[in-house]
């Protein structure tokens, strides 16, 4: 019985220690040390106790131990499927933000697009404009410059005028000349006195005439000035000058119309003053 049970320890020893320790433990028979040796190898300390008390505590470590290990596949699977939830629903967060944000892009661009096609409206309005602008101003222009040279003509031609006071000096003397062998008397009073208020008044008149004549183109120019501006619309600029002109022609007008006054009273006088030359030698006797 002694070598049979030597040889069955030497049997048992000699079987190599199983890689799981949940297999039976009970259909095996191992020794205490091969069980103390498989307790260290899977980390448990209490090894100095009997060999059922090893039995039960390997018997309990495999059956933790495959617990665990059934309950990780489960664990792991739920926590892939909530985190390939919580990936999915990010993803789908990404693509609808995506998704406004190209619309966003697209509104933008139609609006760039709206506004571009503004600008292009505004810039073919501005040169149509200022091609309007430019033909009316270069057809005025002639109308400026052409009322511009008659006051300038007209009042030239009043010193032409200054000279007939030469006019009535030889008629006086061709008027008294034949009446003093007929009739000293009458001739004095009626003759001389009646031709230089009749040169001076002529001239007069010619002068008021030419003032009449720049009044009417102040006024024409007033009117096609207020037509032009009120139809066509022309700039503040050509209006100025237009105001200033008028403004010029009427200081002209002015001038000349004091001018003229101020000759008569001279002429006047020359005129009274011109017969007591004459008249001295007729009232001696």
């Amino acid at each position: 019985m002694a070598a049979y049970s030597q040889n069955k320890e030497h049997t048992v020893h000699s079987e190599p220690l199983l890689s799981n320790p949940t297999e039976d433990f009970l259909n095996k028979s191992f020794t205490k040390t091969q069980l103390q040796k498989h307790c260290r190898e899977l980390g448990l300390t209490n090894v100095w106790v009997n060999k059922n008390a090893l039995v039960e505590m390997l018997m309990e470590h495999a059956s933790t131990h495959s617990h665990s290990k059934e309950e990780t596949p489960h664990t792991r699977d739920s926590h892939t499927s909530d985190s390939s939830e919580q990936m999915d629903s990010d993803i789908l967060n990404l693509i609808n933000e995506n998704e406004a944000k190209t619309r966003e892009i697209i509104k933008l661009t139609e609006q760039i697009l709206e506004i571009n096609q503004l600008k292009e409206r505004v810039s073919a309005r501005v040169a149509a404009l200022e091609e309007h602008t430019c033909d009316q101003t270069s057809p005025t222009h002639p109308p400026l410059t052409s009322p511009t040279p008659p006051p300038p003509t007209s009042p030239t031609p009043s010193p032409p005028t200054a000279p007939p006071p030469t006019s009535p000096t030889p008629s006086p003397p061709t008027s008294p000349n034949p009446p003093p062998p007929t009739s000293p008397t009458p001739t004095p009073s009626t003759s001389p006195t009646p031709p230089p208020p009749y040169n001076i008044t002529a001239k007069i008149g010619n002068m008021d005439t030419q003032i009449k004549i720049l009044e009417d183109n102040v006024e024409s120019i007033k009117s096609n000035i207020s037509s032009e501006t009120t139809s066509q619309n022309l700039p503040n600029e050509i209006c100025r000058i237009m105001e200033d002109r008028i403004s010029a022609l009427e200081e002209t007008a002015t001038e000349t119309q004091n001018n003229t006054e101020k000759p008569s009273n001279n002429e006047a006088k020359l005129h009274l003053n011109f017969p007591t030359h004459d008249l001295p030698p007729t009232k001696t006797p």
